[in-house]
């Protein structure tokens, strides 16, 4: 019902039209499919392979390993990887918009792994050192075998922190082929690591099999995207995340000794550091992002100006105003459909920026098209780094 009536009046208020067999409408669909075909494909290789998982466990065992694999699959990878989601919600549109300045771009990657890295680390130690307890409000005892296997798959998502942000690189450049290829390759190592950790190691074997294949991962996510794209990972960066996975590394040996007091003596310590230590240099960088956006917004009103949008420097305020509304239009189709029945008062001449009266133009020109607005289609007016500044306007 619900369904049903939020379509009725969306119908009424945006007309749904479409022309399935007009070429001019498939030429201009035509570059999302050569750049999103390769990531579903992608998609589809990782639902095989976890399908795959279960299947290798079930050849030489019984639905309850099946059971332990899920359980622990859930506890250290799905609960820990829900930090992932949270802060890649941005990510993408801020790395698309450097993707032709190798500085920036770098930049915007390290910034990412810091983040990634200072966040998870306290999570998983202090995962790791609640883990009997988790297990027992969550599951049952019976589920208490899994906790070997959920240790030694902890430094996959450790390692993921990391890797998650280089592994973007291709698709903020539209080498999505590039993306597909290294993705298929870890999906096979990924399999075959499973494959034989489960052999000679059981369930734990498959923990080992999980944290290498994403060690393996981040290795060739750095040798490759390093070599076509320029990917480093700055000295700061790695160094906090050698202190971090150090810290992380003696807790999950700890946490291998079967003495209460001696996994809450170490491991408590442990975690208050990695939580000090995280919070110092979040602060740290949030204070230095800050200064560095300073220094930029005063540069442009001193008059170095703005390559892309040179008006903004005659008004200010008057600037980020017209971005705002342009992303509201961009974001919401209300918007649009308002500003093209004439609800909303807006023409092209409200703008200040000349910038501004383009994007105007070229969204309500895509919104009163055949096909409708398609932030994709905006490609077509718009250089690369206009294309990043008008995703800038979405955040």
């Amino acid at each position: 019902i619900s369904a049903f009536v939020h379509v009725w009046f969306s119908v009424r208020l945006v007309p749904y039209r479409i022309h399935p067999f007009s070429m001019r409408i498939l030429r201009a669909g035509s570059p999302f499919v050569r750049r999103g075909l390769p990531y579903v494909i992608s998609g589809t290789a990782a639902s095989a392979a976890g399908m795959a998982v279960p299947m290798v466990i079930l050849s030489g065992g019984n639905m309850d390993d099946v059971g332990l694999y899920r359980a622990a699959f859930a506890l250290m990878v799905g609960y820990a990887g829900m930090v992932f989601v949270a802060l890649e919600a941005d990510y993408y549109p801020r790395l698309s918009s450097t993707h032709n300045h190798p500085e920036r771009m770098n930049l915007c990657i390290n910034q990412q792994i810091d983040v990634c890295v200072l966040l998870v680390t306290p999570l998983l130690i202090l995962l790791t050192l609640c883990l009997p307890l988790a297990i027992r409000l969550l599951y049952t005892g019976e589920f208490m075998s899994m906790t070997t296997m959920a240790l030694c798959a902890t430094f996959y998502t450790f390692f993921r922190a990391i890797m998650l942000p280089v592994a973007y690189t291709p698709l903020a450049k539209g080498k999505s082929i590039v993306y597909l290829c290294v993705e298929l390759a870890y999906y096979a190592v990924f399999c075959l690591l499973v494959w034989l950790g489960w052999r000679f190691g059981g369930l734990a074997g498959v923990g080992i099999a999980y944290s290498v294949a994403a060690l393996y991962d981040l290795a060739v996510a750095l040798i490759v995207y390093g070599r076509l794209y320029g990917c480093r990972i700055s000295a700061g960066t790695i160094r906090l995340s050698v202190v971090q996975f150090f810290l992380l590394a003696v807790n999950v040996a700890v946490c291998f000794q079967p003495l209460l007091w001696l996994r809450l003596c170490v491991g408590v310590p442990l975690f208050i550091v990695s939580s000090i230590y995280s919070f110092q240099l979040l602060r740290k960088r949030i204070r230095e992002n800050r200064e560095a956006q300073s220094r930029q917004a005063q540069a442009e009103i001193r008059g170095v100006g703005d390559r892309i949008n040179p008006d903004t420097i005659k008004n200010v305020a008057a600037s980020s105003a017209e971005s705002a509304v342009l992303g509201l239009m961009m974001i919401y189709e209300e918007y649009r459909a308002a500003v093209a029945s004439g609800q909303i008062a807006l023409v092209a001449d409200d703008f200040f920026t000349a910038f501004g009266r383009r994007a105007f133009e070229a969204v309500m020109e895509l919104q009163n098209s055949p096909t409708g607005f398609l932030h994709a289609l905006l490609g077509q007016a718009f250089t690369p780094d206009e294309m990043g500044r008008l995703q800038q306007m979405e955040q």
